[in-house]
C-alpha cells in the first residue's frame, strides 16, 4: 500500500479510482461514481467483443485471469448490438465524445484539456443509456 500511495497520480490518496485514467478524470472533475461504472462497463464489453472476434486489443491494457468461454453466435451478436448502442449514445453527445471516452476507458490514457467537455458529455450519455443515471431535462 505504501508503494501505491507514493505513485504520482495518487499523491497519498488511497481511492481505488485514482489507479486508472478514467477514475482520475472523474475524480478530478468531481463527477459521479456512476460515470466510472459506465465507462468500465463499456470498456469491458468492448474488450470482450474484440477478444471474441480476434480484433486486436490496445497493447497497454492486459487481461487478467483465464480467457472467457467462447460466446455463441447469438451471444456475440447481442454483445455487438450492446456495444454499438453504447457507441451511438456517446456519438450523439457530440462528435468527440466517443473518442474521448475510448481514450480514457478503453485505452487507459489521460486526456488533455480540449477533450474534457467531450469526455464529460460522452460519459453522461453512456451512463444515461445504461440507466445508471437519469436523463437530464
Amino acid at each position: 500500500m505504501a508503494v501505491a500511495l507514493r505513485q504520482p497520480h495518487r499523491r497519498g490518496d488511497c481511492d481505488q479510482a485514482l489507479g486508472d485514467a478514467l477514475g482520475r478524470f472523474v475524480r478530478a472533475h468531481g463527477l459521479r461514481q456512476e460515470l466510472i461504472d459506465a465507462g468500465e462497463t463499456y470498456a469491458r464489453l468492448l474488450r470482450r467483443w474484440r477478444l471474441e472476434n480476434a480484433v486486436p486489443l490496445f497493447e497497454n491494457r492486459t487481461s487478467h485471469g483465464p480467457a472467457p468461454d467462447p460466446l455463441s453466435r447469438g451471444e456475440n451478436d447481442d454483445l455487438r448490438r450492446q456495444v454499438v448502442a453504447m457507441e451511438m449514445a456517446m456519438h450523439r453527445a457530440g462528435p468527440d465524445a466517443l473518442a474521448a471516452v475510448k481514450r480514457l476507458a478503453v485505452e487507459g490514457k489521460d486526456i488533455d484539456g480540449s477533450q474534457v467537455r467531450a469526455a464529460m458529455d460522452g460519459l453522461m450519455a453512456l451512463a444515461t443509456h445504461l440507466r445508471m443515471v437519469r436523463a437530464q431535462a
